[in-house]
């Protein structure tokens, strides 16, 4: 392309970017007769499903929610009041009614399945119930009125008896919701209060450590619904603030990430079921508030957001048109290293995170202007040959169907337009089950303005017939810069470090997969016959904004020539550094294999939510009087002081305790009282945690020793984790299995399935140590710390 025609292409697409943003906050959110509309319309799309269901027995992967929605979407609409004893005398078949089952309350989520598979499918189904019966119980005949309260008040059983981690953002927001809702319908105190504590243990977890499920286009929607029925009709009103404040976060998080031009949330993405476009429920949230203008979605998935009535400030819709460039920083756990970065500009957005959150994740992702159908660009790790999430199966003991990737130890730095992302492949990664091939993906919109590898320009338009066009990358001391341009935005890749399981260099291919996805890809092939080394592979990529051509020309010249500073490995250890524009940027990692070490510069953010250099999120949340309360003891907990040459005892009642901890009474426990989590009763489904601060006189190796009480194998386990004054992991979230112990033991930590015991490398200075609950019904009576091997506190006198 000439200058002159390319400085043509970079004026259209600055103005395809101004008309994209403004059309995308174009549509008024919706009138009270065009939700009316809305409702109809999805319960004459529900005539198609009852016409299935009406004589005849359900498919065997039709699913128990379908009931509960086209019983709200009749109900809502006031058509069918003569179907609705159906729908219910079908969902109480797929409801578990066995007192003595742990699925007591619950339902099968298909159909076909013999027994409850999957324990969301109570947090789904009760969301849609509560909504029936708070709403139109009156309307409802009689004889599936009392179905209907029957299934709702075992329901509340299955709700209660519901195990949800705090850090499972969506279902436990959900479960905390239904109990809410379900306790005060059937005016059961229990239930309720149950509700409240597991809504306040969502909002102090957030507060210290942000949103788990973080940025995720599915999650995001079934999260602002079920807060807005607290905030709706919760009848406390501590409840309705908690549930305001998250939803505030939300939509301020939605807003910060919020890319007009693609019509998209965009960065890294948690749990992403869309990897092409990083789509999800949220965009008919987002449809229905009036931040897309675009062909309605299917009318029976847009119920919960159309009754959900509390639409996002103004203000931060307007923030998220005008606010450019921003830099979005946000924590989404309790390890330091889970954060996440997001630098955004106009015409192209870089982000990346400092881990892995699991098999649906988006670690690394670049977007660009368009149609929310064209792709955007993200690193995968695959196994399947699956590089666009395309190939589904059977996933977890209910069957899902999902295009789930590998989950490798990924350690990701970014500062400013730079970033680096690096992917270790352990054996515990790798499941014979699912890997038939291993190799990691850059994924990239297909047919850039220009294509550069190695200074050179690049043609993947010519090409046999039949055969996706491929251009060789050779790797190089440094990486092979690969640089590609779109309109006025681009991005350079080079893969400064990468090796095959038998430690080999990797072949790296530029692969065009033609016109189905819009995609191309850059993939590093790992797979070897044998294996004597975790493969490995590090990207440095860089972006650059709103560059003319002769711009254009010195960025890429400036990236093509730059060098690492340092690409060092020793054994399975990994140190990559590169000259960022703003400055340095770094992953080191450190036995990956068993108990991995990651140093990230820069310093990942503990914000709960940053945008630009301010925590706009952590406020929304401190107004909070639990907020308040907590502060107040944690400013009071005196530290423990850890001598230089002596060990320490201290009380694990002593600590400060959050949750569902509780201290009993036990006359063989030291001072007659222990710590526990109970296994049946108030607060016994929330995740407690215990936390001590300890003052270290000295830098050692030390041991950490707990006096417990572990009656059977389901009760032989807490979570450990320690952290330094800066926040940084010493012992990231880690189990510890105490084993059985029918009487008062002391038992050394040791971690994960680790045989040896835990040694603790602790400098001078403050350090948080925090217990959680990870099977009830294990007590701790005392801890001790010491940095002598041979001290055993078995010993100490009484």
């Amino acid at each position: 392309m000439t200058p002159s025609r390319q400085l043509v292409r970079v004026s259209i697409v600055c103005l395809v970017i101004a008309i994209l943003e403004a059309t995308a906050f174009s549509a008024p959110p919706l009138s009270d007769s065009r939700r009316q509309v809305i409702v109809q319309a999805a319960a004459e799309r529900c005539d198609v499903f009852w016409d299935r269901i009406a004589q005849f027995e359900p498919d065997d992967r039709e699913s128990c929610r379908r009931l509960f929605s086209t019983a709200l979407a009749f109900c809502e609409a006031r058509v069918h009041p003569e179907r609705l004893d159906r729908l219910f005398d079908l969902a109480t078949q797929m409801q578990d009614r066995d007192p003595a089952s742990p699925g007591y309350g619950n339902l099968r989520w298909y159909w076909g399945d013999e027994t409850v598979t999957d324990r969301n499918a109570v947090e789904f189904c009760m969301e849609d119930a509560c909504l029936i019966w708070r709403r139109h119980r009156d309307w409802i005949p009689q004889p599936a009125r009392e179905k209907l309260q029957l299934l709702i008040e075992l329901g509340a059983q299955g709700c209660q008896r519901h195990r949800v981690p705090t850090s499972y953002t969506n279902i436990a927001l959900l479960n905390a919701s239904n109990l809410i809702q379900l306790g005060e319908l059937l005016a059961t105190a229990a239930v309720a209060d149950d509700g409240y504590r597991r809504l306040e243990a969502m909002v102090m977890w957030t507060w210290q450590f942000g949103t788990h499920e973080y940025c995720s286009p599915t999650y995001y929607d079934p999260d602002l619904s079920g807060l807005m029925w607290i905030e709706t009709y919760a009848e406390r009103s501590s409840g309705r603030l908690q549930a305001a404040a998250l939803t505030d976060l939300l939509w301020t998080d939605i807003a910060a990430n919020w890319y007009a031009a693609a019509a998209r949330i965009a960065g890294p993405q948690s749990r992403s079921y869309d990897y092409l476009h990083g789509l999800g429920g949220l965009q008919r949230t987002l449809w229905v508030n009036g931040w897309i203008d675009e062909k309605m979605p299917s009318p029976d998935s847009l119920l919960h957001s159309v009754l959900a009535q509390r639409s996002p400030a103004a203000r931060l819709l307007q923030m998220s048109l005008d606010r450019y460039p921003r830099t979005v920083r946000q924590s989404w756990g309790e390890s330091l290293s889970q954060s996440r970065t997001h630098q955004m500009y106009r015409d192209i957005t870089l982000g990346t995170s400092g881990a892995c959150y699991g098999k649906q994740d988006l670690p690394m992702t670049i977007d660009l202007p368009g149609s929310p159908e064209q792709t955007h660009c993200y690193f995968i790790a695959d196994g399947r040959e699956d590089p666009y999430g395309k190939k589904k199966y059977s996933a977890g003991s209910a069957g899902h169907m999902k295009a789930l990737h590998l989950t490798p130890l990924w350690a990701g730095a970014q500062r400013g337009n730079d970033a680096i992302g690096v992917a270790v492949y352990r054996k515990q990664d790798l499941p014979a089950s699912l890997v038939t091939n291993l190799q990691s993906h850059f994924v990239l919109r297909r047919q850039p303005d220009a294509i550069y590898v190695d200074g050179q320009t690049v043609d993947l338009t010519q090409t046999e017939s039949g055969k996706s066009p491929n251009v060789s990358i050779r790797p190089a001391q440094g990486g092979t810069p690969l640089v590609l341009r779109y309109g006025t935005a681009c991005l350079g890749i080079r893969v400064v470090y990468c090796r095959t399981q038998s430690n080999r260099q990797c072949e790296i291919n530029l692969v065009d997969d033609g016109r189905q996805y819009g995609a191309m890809r850059l993939t590093v092939e790992h797979q070897d016959d044998t294996q004597s080394i975790e493969p490995a592979v590090a990207f440095w990529v860089r972006i650059g904004s709103e560059l003319d051509e002769q711009q254009f020309q010195t960025w890429r010249r400036a990236f093509e020539q730059a060098e690492p500073v340092s690409v060092n490995t020793l054994g399975s250890d990994i140190n990559v550094a590169v000259p960022g524009l703003d400055g340095l940027v770094s992953v080191k990692i450190r036995s990956p294999q068993n108990t991995p070490v990651v140093r990230l510069i820069p310093r990942p953010s503990v914000a709960v939510l940053e945008l630009d250099a301010e925590d706009v999120g952590a406020p929304l949340l401190e107004k909070l009087e639990c907020v308040k309360q907590f502060r107040a003891r944690m400013d009071a907990l005196e530290p423990i002081e850890v001598p230089e040459h002596a060990g320490v005892l201290w009380e694990a009642e002593s600590g400060m305790r959050m949750s569902g901890a509780c201290e009993q009474s036990d006359p063989l426990a030291s001072g007659q009282r222990f710590l526990i989590q109970p296994e049946l009763g108030s607060g016994a489904n929330i995740s407690g945690t215990s936390t001590w601060l300890l003052n270290v006189a000295r830098e050692d190796d030390y041991r950490l020793w707990g006096r417990v009480l572990s009656p059977t194998k389901e009760n032989d386990s807490f979570f450990l984790s320690i952290y330094d004054e800066a926040g940084q992991d010493i012992v990231a979230t880690a189990a510890w299995h105490t084993g059985q112990a029918s009487d008062w033991q002391w038992r050394v930590v040791m971690l994960e399935k680790s045989k040896t015991p835990a040694v603790l490398h602790l400098k001078r200075g403050i350090y948080r140590l925090v217990i959680a609950s990870r099977e009830p019904g294990t007590g701790l009576d005392q801890l001790f710390l010491s940095s002598s091997k041979d001290e055993d506190p078995s010993r100490l006198p009484k």
